[in-house]
């Protein structure tokens, strides 16, 4: 799928508007035309491989140099960075760490550019396949398979912009501003004059606009496919986002019966009967091989078609002392490397490696922290995937949401847990049982915890800590175990420059209380406007009247 279509697809106007108010277009000597691509199946696959291509490297700044904008290594790091699992090494990321956004800051500018050069591709496409239906070029059904892809992909891009830049579903059910909802093609002067008179929709609006998009996505893609099964979606892949999507909501039985449709079992054994999904055996399975039959969805990377240096999970991710190719700009924070769901002898623990050698910190390369980095992304040449949906997900999503619906523990329950934390926990005693939980809340805080666990490096993170903020029994104040209205929110940090070689051991010892890890960055509370990412600057200047409104105090 790798930019078969970068060199031969015409550049369509104002993909995104914010920019501008037209961005040129720009045809390669090589390129089809809008008349001509949608005349023949094989260019139709060539307009479709440019709708996942705008899904991996977008530009930062526009049209500069590649960054994995949106879901080839942005979303990742940005998610990640916004909590407080992992620590930024270096100015890189400061603006992210320290949530000191402006409009024009690049990283939040350059997510909504992106997002929207995405929903845009997959508009024009859209309209383009429904055009090669009615001409006869394809049939409904393998019209209908390409319009879900791109409604897969432009539905995973407005959930990733409801949780940048909206306020949780949780606020008002829905009621606050969401985002621009774009569901037609900007390729001329009249639609671009049409996107810019489109306000901000609630969020309501823009879950349910999300949700058809899955709903057709879900009955229309293939449940297998016979090349590229990762990195083109499928019919478990749109269920699966779909379960994410509802769990946002807090539409906890349909997750159940969304989930229901990709998990059977054989006992402790789960698999999807949909695509054959299912857990690898270790887990770093998943990593050691991109394309394992774990990884529901990922966008792919290669050697030649990456986030490049400044943002290539593995350049950013990997370690700056041992590992070739690494910067070494996101580290692992005590605050995880603490935390007391995280069981001593979890496999897990052995996915880091310091920059440091004969375990000494003082060994670290000049000028550096001592550290420790994840290696799920171990490819020097940057081709690592970018995770996107694992199978763990389904399971620890079905978990808590089973948990919350039926107000139990149950062996169920349990046993979508025990399915991910058992094949990293192998010894029986440390093991989960339901006497291990007083209560269901007890076992939903598991479950939060196996998820930060399981998912470190892999930016889960600050969509849970979005989607809780307001929930009064899992939001991260009463997780952390610290009180007020005010810590409910962007939790506390670790700042870099408290770790030393002399307290590195103290403070990466498993068994730090959280209370006397210093975070020096302080937590941001989820009513502060900080909370939330603001809207570029053009995309406010751009519409109609300003018909487009700022998030507040921005």
């Amino acid at each position: 799928m790798k930019k078969a279509i970068t060199y031969i697809y015409i550049l369509i106007f104002a993909a995104g508007i914010l920019s501008c108010r037209k961005t040129l277009e720009i045809t390669p000597y090589t390129a089809f035309t809008d008349e001509t691509i949608y005349t023949a199946k094989d260019r139709i696959e060539l307009a479709i491989a440019g709708v996942y291509d705008a899904a991996q490297t977008g530009f930062y700044p526009e049209g500069l140099a590649p960054r994995g904008y949106p879901f080839g290594a942005a979303n990742i790091e940005q998610d990640d960075l916004r909590g407080e699992d992992v620590i930024n090494m270096e100015s890189f990321y400061q603006i992210t760490y320290n949530n000191t956004y402006t409009s024009n800051s690049p990283n939040c500018y350059n997510m909504w550019n992106n997002c929207y050069t995405l929903i845009n591709k997959a508009n024009v496409v859209i309209e383009g396949v429904n055009n090669s239906i009615t001409a006869n070029v394809v049939t409904q059904g393998e019209g209908n398979a390409y319009i879900a892809e791109c409604r897969f992909l432009r539905a995973l891009a407005m959930h990733q912009l409801l949780i940048e830049f909206a306020r949780p579903y949780a606020d008002g059910q829905g009621s606050q501003l969401g985002v621009v909802i774009r569901d037609f093609a900007i390729n001329s002067d009249a639609t671009i004059a049409k996107a810019n008179a489109v306000a901000r929709s609630s969020v309501a609006d823009c879950y349910k606009f999300i949700e058809d998009d899955l709903v057709f996505a879900e009955a229309n893609l293939p449940a297998t496919r016979t090349a590229n099964i990762n990195y083109r979606a499928t019919k478990a892949a749109a269920i699966a986002l779909e379960m994410r999507v509802y769990l946002h909501e807090g539409k906890w039985a349909d997750v159940l019966t969304a989930g229901g449709k990709i998990i059977s079992s054989n006992g402790t054994v789960f698999s999807s009967p949909i695509g054959g999904w299912k857990l690898t055996s270790t887990p770093d399975g998943p990593f050691a091989n991109n394309t394992s039959v774990e990884n529901v969805f990922s966008i792919e990377n290669t050697a030649t078609d990456n986030g490049s240096v400044s943002g290539a999970m593995q350049s950013m991710y990997g370690s700056n002392g041992t590992s070739v190719g690494a910067r070494g700009l996101i580290g692992i924070s005590p605050i995880i490397w603490n935390l007391s769901y995280w069981n001593a002898a979890d496999l897990r623990r052995s996915l880091v490696t310091p920059n440091f050698t004969n375990n000494d910190p003082s060994t670290a390369p000049s000028g550096k922290k001592p550290m420790y980095f994840t290696t799920k992304y171990r490819d020097a040449s940057w081709g690592d995937d970018a995770p996107q949906i694992r199978y763990p997900e389904v399971l620890l999503t079905m978990a808590e949401a089973y948990a919350r619906v039926n107000g139990t523990v149950d062996a169920t329950a349990l046993s979508y847990l025990n399915a991910v934390r058992n094949r990293a926990v192998t010894a029986t005693a440390s093991q989960y049982t339901i006497a291990s939980f007083a209560t269901p809340a007890e076992f939903i805080k598991a479950v939060l915890a196996e998820r930060r666990i399981e998912f470190l490096g892999e930016g889960k993170r600050w969509g849970d800590i979005h989607r809780l903020s307001l929930d009064p029994q899992f939001n991260n104040a009463v997780l952390s175990g610290t009180s007020g209205a005010t810590t409910a929110g962007i939790p506390a940090k670790v700042l870099a420059s408290g770790i030393t070689a002399a307290n590195f051991k103290t403070l990466y010892s498993g068994s730090a209380a959280y209370s006397s890890i210093p975070k020096a960055q302080a937590a941001i509370g989820n009513t502060d406007y900080r909370f939330l990412w603001p809207l570029p600057a053009t995309e406010i200047t751009n519409s109609l009247n300003g018909i487009v409104t700022q998030n507040p105090s921005y």
